[in-house]
């Protein structure tokens, strides 16, 4: 972790009342001088841009006269009410004149700009204007602004004289909204700390294993570490980790807390455990980020739609009606989606960019990985920025697979044809044509030239691919010329409709230009091919990172201390090999009766594929000696559809009795809901008749689903879970086997445990619940897969259906008896 020292974005201390704030010239424009529209269609940043930019302005001062003086540091500090606001800067370049300097901001561009001085680019320079003419006693200055268009090296200059008091007017009243804002920031902060300091835990008690869970938290963010924890269900995960990272706010360790899950549901838990939090005393303010089309009032059917064909109107002249919008966010306690398109219909602003620019003004932060990991969304580059924020990782059994999608990166030939065919329709544009064209063509010649196709596996429905260590790279530097023609011109030619195509394959290609940048031992090339129809085939390239650990450690180590947690970790030891820490790790128990729960080991039956005809019988009367015993609901997971559908079919045949609801692949939101709801009961309530629900394992079914009580008694799983064979997990296999360790274990056994783990977890949800798991599988005699099951598991071996029967009946038998209900 970053040593608490870091500089960071703005630096807080209280001295005899009065607040000092420290901020850049960069922050200061962003907060309170930036106009106009949120970002002009289609445009594009690039990781090289930034070189580039550096490049072109050496280029221009480089041939200033032996009098300029070239970066120089300027400071000022604006005092006002008990408050100290410093603002520093680097001034591109000042030319001496006798009265005093001119003053010279370099920008660079392309040959597409409309010739127009930036009302933004002013706003910097007239900054660095005012701070001199209150350093040396100037009346006034001369301010240049310089671009230097990249492509054909043409320079236009723009210059101007301004008063002293014309400057003054002009910077001074920014700087005060800066300074208000965040004094009153400051202000929070300590009536937050001051509340969090007090604030006790919001439960009478804590139940088994959730102190020393909260003890750990607080202890390892303490230290600035890292920690992995596995928690079952029922310790209370999530307010487990917020209290002790909210307790060590409110005595300054850090100045926020992260909190990153996969599902929505861990996202309302959260807010659940705040609220609570906020009810037993605690001031503490949060914002939920919220993906663009969710959120998108110009997206067709929001929240559907995947692209926005038009200049949406809620981003021209966003800038020029923020501030209103995000005072009136910044009053509130919580802030979410419905919050935050209220509030920016009301002033007619893009709500997605609201939620982003309020959200670092808030005390916790909820959302998905990608917002702390992915480099589209948080460059993956070091830094500081985080070093004041302490990152809480939940469902983190989800997280390494994550993370290997977020750092590689495909391109589908069905998308360059689509980018060619905009490009034929329209004129000017012959180079660029010319260029997709031979992209177009590269990648086709992956299919014959320079692969290995010895040995091919199907990838997926239709596609057949193979793989290599090295990347295409005469295709990459194709790739590359697209993306700097692509940012240099394109976008103010393409019309915003046809842009879109453009802008896909941008970022597709971007994010292989940092594959290549990254690329070693940890990354693969996979070819895949198949048709698209009777007419055209789909060839697809993935640079696939297969073991993204050093790039999770670089981002972690950036954070003022992570927790990443889940009930199904499987050994925190091994997880930590995934994520490249060496930090701490813990292994909680269950903290629910022993008793209440059973797990039958049922080794009798084989569920290989080649096997699953021949057993199919058995694990049919399985199923229905497990349910016999007692009238219940129960859930049967299966590791894939196909062969849900088989034991369905024969299942439902051979007992027509019992009601099966059945998982569909094309369920919508509405429908998994309808799916859930057949099995919930209220609380005290038995079934009345039994339900048996048959869905597959690590679908939207094996977590995250709460069905307490005698809503769901038992559950079946029938194999063990292992991912699908395909070319990118068995390159993740043979590369772990490279480095010395057990390739197959981590690449299929761990996942698939996992899933078997997460629908046990379905069955206990509460101290008062009882059931059972029933392990369909000869593969549960084996070490390799026995060794992540919980020791805290009572388990039975079953050698048959009848035993199996048997033992479930005794369970429910000892049950019965236990709560006073036996006849």
């Amino acid at each position: 972790m970053k040593p608490a020292n870091t500089v960071t974005m703005a630096d807080f201390c209280v001295e005899k009342k009065q607040t000092r704030i420290r901020m850049s010239v960069h922050e200061v424009l962003d907060m309170a001088f930036r106009t106009g529209d949120l970002r002009s269609t289609g445009t594009v940043m690039s990781p090289k841009r930034a070189q580039q930019g550096s490049e072109g302005h050496r280029k221009i001062q480089a041939v200033r006269p032996e009098s300029y003086l070239r970066e120089v540091p300027i400071e000022w500090t604006l005092e006002k009410e008990n408050a100290v606001l410093t603002i520093q800067g680097r001034i591109d370049g000042l030319f001496p004149r006798e009265s005093g300097w001119r003053v010279e901001e370099i920008k660079t561009t392309w040959s597409t700009w409309d010739r127009s001085p930036s009302p933004n680019h002013w706003a910097q320079v007239k900054l660095y204007g005012f701070f001199l003419c209150e350093r040396d006693g100037l009346e006034e200055i001369e301010l240049q602004l310089t671009y230097l268009e990249l492509d054909t090296d043409q320079i236009t200059v723009f210059r101007d004289n301004f008063s002293h008091e014309d400057l003054r007017q002009f910077v001074v009243p920014g700087l005060e909204y800066a300074l208000g804002r965040w004094v009153q920031r400051e202000r929070w902060i300590e009536e937050r700390n001051k509340s969090l300091l007090q604030v006790e835990f919001p439960f009478p008690d804590y139940r088994p294993g959730q102190r020393p869970m909260a003890v750990a938290v607080y202890r390892n963010l303490r230290d600035r570490g890292s920690l992995c924890i596995e928690a079952p269900t029922g310790i209370g995960k999530t307010i487990s980790t917020l209290f002790p990272a909210i307790k060590l706010m409110g005595q300054g360790s850090c100045q926020s807390i992260c909190f990153l899950t996969a599902k929505n549901t861990g996202k309302a838990l959260a807010n659940e455990s705040l609220d609570r939090i906020r009810s037993a005393g605690a001031k503490i303010s949060s914002v939920q980020w919220t993906s663009r089309l969710r959120i998108c009032f110009c997206a067709e059917d929001r929240g559907i739609a995947d692209k926005i064909t038009d200049v949406c109107p809620y981003t021209v002249g966003y800038y020029d009606r923020i501030r209103p919008a995000l005072d009136e966010a910044l009053t509130m306690e919580r802030l979410g989606a419905e919050e935050a398109i209220e509030i920016a219909r009301r002033h007619q602003i893009c709500p997605h960019a609201l939620i982003m620019e309020a959200s670092r003004w808030f005390d916790v932060r909820i959302g998905d990985y990608n917002y702390r990991f992915d480099p589209h969304v948080a460059p993956i580059e070091g830094g500081s920025e985080f070093c004041d924020e302490i990152w809480l990782i939940d469902e983190a059994h989800h997280f390494p697979d994550r993370a290997r999608e977020m750092y590689s990166a495909e391109i589908k030939i069905s998308e360059i044809r689509l980018l060619r065919e905009v490009l034929e329709r329209e004129k000017g544009l012959e180079e660029q044509l010319a260029l997709i064209s031979q992209v177009e063509k590269e990648l086709e010649k992956l299919t014959w030239d320079g692969w290995d196709h010895s040995e091919t596996v199907r990838v997926r429905e239709g596609m057949r691919g193979s793989a290599s260590r090295d990347y295409p790279a005469l295709l990459v530097k194709y790739l590359g010329q697209f993306n700097k023609t692509f940012e240099d011109r394109w976008t103010e030619q393409l019309e915003s409709d046809r842009l879109q195509a453009a802008m896909d394959l941008f970022f597709s290609t971007w994010s292989m230009e940092r594959c290549v940048d990254r690329w070693s031992e940890n990354y693969a090339a996979i070819l895949e091919t198949g048709d698209l129809d009777s007419t055209q085939s789909e060839i697809r390239l993935r640079l696939a990172c297969l073991d993204p650990s050093e790039l999770i450690k670089e981002r972690i180590e950036s954070a003022a201390g992570v927790v990443l947690f889940s009930g199904t970790l499987g050994a925190p030891d091994r997880f930590k090999d995934q994520i490249g820490t060496n930090g701490a790790s813990m292994k909680l128990p269950s903290p629910f009766p022993q008793k209440n729960f059973m797990a039958l080991e049922a080794p009798y039956v084989s569920t290989v594929y080649s096997q699953r005809k021949n057993s199919s019988s058995q694990i049919v009367q399985s199923i229905y000696s497990a349910i016999s015993p007692k009238t219940g609901h129960y859930w049967v997971f299966f590791s894939s559809f196909e062969y849900l559908d088989q034991i369905h079919n024969e299942f439902t045949r051979s007992f027509p009795e019992i009601c099966v609801h059945r998982q569909s692949q094309d369920f919508n939101d509405e429908q998994r809901r309808a799916f859930v709801d057949r099995f919930r009961l209220e609380p005290g309530k038995s079934a009345t008749k039994t339900q048996v629900g048959m869905v597959t394992l690590g679908g939207v079914f094996g977590e995250g689903v709460d069905l307490p009580g005698e809503s769901l008694v038992g559950a079946v799983v029938v194999g063990v879970g292992l991912p699908m064979i395909e070319v990118e997990r068995q390159l993740i296999r043979s590369l772990l086997d490279r480095k010395g360790e057990d390739g197959f274990e981590k690449a299929y056994i761990q996942p698939g445990m996992q899933r078997v783990l997460q629908a046990a977890g379905r069955v206990i949800r509460s101290v008062s619940d009882q059931g059972f798991v029933v392990l369909l599988d000869s593969r549960y005699r084996q070490f390799s897969y026995k060794q992540f099951l919980p020791d805290y598991w009572t388990k039975v071996r079953v050698e048959n259906a009848d035993s199996l029967q048997a033992a479930v009946r005794d369970f429910w038998n000892s049950a019965d008896s236990e709560s006073g209900n036996k006849d």
